[in-house]
This record gives structure tokens, C-alpha cells and sequence, in this order.
């Protein structure tokens, strides 16, 4: 059997207008503890991408009331719809990427994020050795799309941890 991204990804897909200020977008960021925000068009097209820390240094500069596409990546990394887990598994695995948005004819349809990858991963190892050899990822060549972004921190919710 086959999983395809989209058994995987997240669905609404959390993007922001092209039209949506920075503090409108911090909002929509805090409400889903999310590492990006997406950035569309008014038909879904999507735009580029907006890292936590991008928005993070708006607010710091008072710049909450101007528009997201000023510190929006106008080239965003995504993953096609038809893309399979195993791939993906691959795009995670070559990249730093926490999370991507999955679209289909240039609309975002939703994102996935690389603990959906694992879970699914961890679940197969889990399972008996003949539904291991069958669902195994195969190395696949990644085929990404656009910056590789900087390495986030760890997020603890509700406190901080010392390592």
C-alpha cells in the first residue's frame, strides 16, 4: 500500500492573504504553535513563506501594521500533492525543514509536517517484519523547491527545558 502526502498532511492548511498585516499573521502563528505561516493569493496560489523568527523581528521593530508580504521568502519550498510518504521521508531527511505546504495546481490543500513523517515511520517499525519490508521507505532524491531555512529550537509547551 502506498500513503500519498495528502493521507498525511494537515488540513485546513494554515496560510495568511497577501493582504494580512504582520500582526494578523503573528495571531494566526500563536493560535497554531506553528514554525511558518503560508502566504496566498485571494485564489490559494501560494506566494511564499513567512518563518516565526521573520515575524518575530517585525514585532520587535514595531512593524506590526505593515503588510506580511514584507518579510514573506517569495520563493517557498512546498511538496506536490502526489507526492508519496517515502518521499517526503527524503525531503525531511535532506532538509531542515519543519514543515511544508502541500499543493496541488499552485493552491495550498494543506501542510505536512516532518513528525507526521516520523509517526508514520515509527508506526511501520513497530509492525511484524513482513509489513515492514513491504512499507520500508525506498532512499528517494530530494526534489525541493526553493531556501533551506535556519534551525529552529526545540519548543517545550508551557515551559522551558535545560539540556
Amino acid at each position: 500500500m502506498q500513503i500519498n502526502v495528502t493521507d498525511l498532511m494537515t488540513q485546513p492548511p494554515l496560510v495568511v492573504r497577501e493582504d494580512a498585516n504582520i500582526g494578523d499573521a503573528v495571531k494566526l502563528l500563536l493560535s497554531d504553535c506553528a514554525p511558518q505561516l503560508d502566504v496566498v493569493d485571494a485564489q490559494g496560489q501560494l506566494l511564499g513563506s513567512v518563518p516565526d523568527y521573520e515575524l518575530l523581528k517585525a514585532q520587535m521593530a514595531g512593524e506590526g501594521h505593515h503588510s506580511v508580504t514584507r518579510v514573506m521568502s517569495g520563493s517557498a519550498s512546498r511538496i506536490d500533492a502526489e507526492a508519496t510518504a517515502d518521499f517526503a521521508a527524503g525531503v525531511f531527511r535532506d532538509a531542515r525543514y519543519c514543515r511544508l505546504p502541500v499543493v496541488q495546481d499552485g493552491r495550498v490543500i494543506g501542510q505536512i509536517d516532518r513528525r507526521d513523517v516520523m509517526r508514520l515511520l515509527h508506526t511501520v517499525s513497530t509492525l511484524g517484519p513482513e509489513v515492514q519490508t513491504e512499507a520500508k521507505p525506498e532512499p528517494t532524491e530530494s526534489a525541493i523547491r526553493g531556501p533551506r531555512f535556519a534551525r529552529k529550537q526545540r519548543r517545550v509547551h508551557g515551559a522551558m527545558r535545560n539540556h
